[in-house]
C-alpha cells in the first residue's frame, strides 16, 4: 500500500474520493470531496485559522484504498492531527475506506504516521465519529491491546512483522508510562526481553518509536519498586534499562535547568526527541474517551 500526504487539496483524486466514499464505511454527506473543500477554505468558519492541511491518501495497484482527511493545528497545548470538518459544523466523520479495507488501512496509516519524516504532530483527535465505525473500533483496539496484558502479548510482539510492531510497541510503552502500570512487575519486566528480542528493529525505526522507547526504559530504570518488582526475581531494572538503552542506540538525558531530554545516537550526534505522546482521543457522537 503506497501512502501520499497531500499539503493542497489533491483536485485529482475528486472523482475518486466521492465514489469511494458511496462504497465507504461511513458514506455521510460531511466527508464529500466539495464539502470538505469548502470547509477548509474557510477553515470552518474560522474556527482554524492557523492549521495545515495533512490529507493522506493509499492507493494499491492504481487503486485509491483510502483516506485519511486529516489536517494538522495546535489544540489544547498540542501540535495534534484532527479530521477535515472538526469540532463543531460537522455532524459525522471518518476514514474514507471500504469495509474489507478499514482494518488493514488503518494499521498501516498508523504506521505511516509513525514513521514519516514529513509531519510533526503530538496527537491525533479524532472527534465525530460514527458510533460503532470500523474504523473507530481498529484503532481502539490497537490501542488497548496491550493494556489488557502484556505479557500475553509481549510474545506476540517477538514475532510481529515490523509495521505492526511499530504500532502496537508504542501502545505498551504508553501502558508502561500511564498509572494504570502501577504495581505490574511482570508487565514492566516482560519489556526488557522484548526491546532485547527486537533491538535490529527497533534500531531501524523512527525517532518517534525509539524515543518513546527510551522514555520507557528511563521510567524503568528507576522505578522497580513503583511497579512491584524485586531483584531476586526480575533483576536489577537498573542494569537491565541501561543494557538495553545500550542495545537500541539510545541514551535519555536531562538537560540543563530540567528541560526536555535529549537523545544521543552511537555516531555521537546529541538530537532532540520528538515530544509525541500516543495518546489517540478517539470521539464518537456519544462521547469522547481518551486511550492513554
Amino acid at each position: 500500500m503506497k501512502f501520499s500526504l497531500h499539503r493542497e487539496f489533491p483536485e485529482s483524486l475528486k472523482t475518486e474520493w466521492n465514489a469511494l466514499l458511496g462504497q465507504g464505511i461511513s458514506h455521510v454527506p460531511f466527508l464529500r470531496y466539495e464539502y470538505l473543500n469548502t470547509w477548509w477554505h474557510t477553515r470552518g468558519g474560522g474556527e482554524w485559522p492557523q492549521a495545515e492541511l495533512a490529507i493522506i491518501s493509499a492507493e494499491e495497484d492504481g487503486k485509491l484504498i483510502g483516506i485519511a482527511p486529516f489536517f494538522l493545528a495546535d489544540h489544547e497545548g498540542k501540535r495534534r492531527l484532527l479530521f477535515l470538518g472538526s469540532i463543531e459544523i460537522s455532524d459525522f466523520l471518518d476514514l474514507i475506506v471500504r469495509d474489507d479495507d478499514a482494518a488493514r488501512f488503518s494499521t498501516e496509516l498508523v504506521s505511516f504516521l509513525l514513521n514519516t519524516e514529513e509531519l510533526s504532530w503530538q496527537a491525533v483527535d479524532l472527534y465525530n465519529i460514527l458510533e460503532g465505525s470500523v474504523s473507530l473500533k481498529s484503532l481502539e483496539d490497537a490501542a488497548s491491546l496491550l493494556k489488557e496484558n502484556c505479557i500475553y502479548y509481549s510474545e506476540d510482539l517477538m514475532w510481529m512483522p515490523l509495521p505492526c510492531f511499530q504500532y502496537y510497541i508504542l501502545a505498551y510503552t504508553n501502558y508502561l508510562l500511564s498509572e494504570s502500570s502501577h504495581g505490574d512487575a511482570d508487565g514492566a519486566s516482560c519489556f526488557f526481553g522484548l526491546v532485547e528480542c527486537r533491538k535490529e528493529d527497533i534500531r531501524g525505526s523512527s525517532e518517534l518509536v525509539i524515543g518513546e522507547i527510551a522514555r520507557a526504559l528511563e521510567k524503568l530504570k528507576g522505578g522497580q519498586g513503583w511497579y512491584g518488582a524485586t531483584e531476586e526475581i526480575d533483576g536489577s531494572f537498573q542494569d537491565r534499562a541501561l543494557s538495553c538503552l545500550k542495545l537500541i542506540g539510545a541514551e535519555l538525558r536531562a538537560a540543563p535547568n530540567g528541560g526536555p531530554a535529549t537523545r544521543r545516537d552511537n555516531s555521537g550526534v546529541r538530537e532532540r526527541p520528538p515530544s509525541v505522546s500516543w495518546s489517540f482521543a478517539f470521539a464518537s457522537t456519544a462521547s469522547q474517551t481518551e486511550v492513554l
